[in-house]
């Protein structure tokens, strides 16, 4: 009997720096095919881990599922020790997933200008609510904020008379299925095009 394949991304490393659904939902799919996923937390008052009961007072029933097929890593960014950790992960990584907001982001010194020069094959994915060039870029934007801002609570209200909110985080989901695209759409590029490039310059 022949060995079972290897998963589709063996050998891919994620890390991820995210709370909440929409980042962690992303990597947790891309665990899910096969990557090593290392989630780096601040602590334990994480707000995923509380969202709802689970099994421990530290852990909620949506980490338990947000946080499978993944390693955690808890890192003090606000140090310079901690800031030297996660640059020597992302030295190891094939993707870094972010949804810290955009000024959060550049005080830490992990926006896209002070990760991406000196990793030429990192694939980084940041993701927020709102878009880098408007001016509410660093707004908080859960997912009901969302839903309200596109329209589809007073959607449903035209059926179902007065205006609700999809109770299933949808446009969590939706991004996280997203990025998700956009991750293997990115590797896929990578492969094809680095690969030629590499094999240019060593002939």
């Amino acid at each position: 009997m022949s060995a079972p394949a290897p998963a589709a991304l063996a050998g891919i490393r994620v890390v991820e720096l995210a709370t909440v659904i929409m980042a962690p939902l992303a990597a947790q799919l891309l665990g899910d095919l096969g990557a090593d996923v290392i989630r780096v937390e601040g602590g334990p008052d994480d707000i995923s881990r509380a969202m709802d009961p689970g099994p421990h007072p530290e852990l909620s029933g949506v980490a338990l599922n947000l946080h499978r097929n993944k390693r955690s890593i808890a890192i003090d960014l606000s140090s310079d020790s901690g800031r030297d950790a996660i640059a020597k992960l992302l030295n190891t990584a094939d993707i870094f997933i972010t949804n810290l907001r955009p000024g959060p982001l550049s005080r830490l010194r992990l926006d896209y200008d002070h990760v991406a020069p000196t990793r030429p094959r990192l694939i980084y994915v940041q993701a927020q609510g709102f878009r880098t060039d408007d001016a509410e870029q660093d707004r908080p934007a859960f997912d009901d904020i969302i839903q309200a801002e596109t329209g589809i609570p007073q959607l449903i209200g035209d059926i179902w008379e007065e205006p609700r909110f999809v109770p299933a985080a949808m446009a969590d989901k939706v991004a996280g299925y997203t990025i998700v695209q956009a991750v293997l759409a990115a590797l896929f590029h990578r492969e094809r095009h680095w690969s030629a490039l590499e094999k240019l310059v060593q002939f």
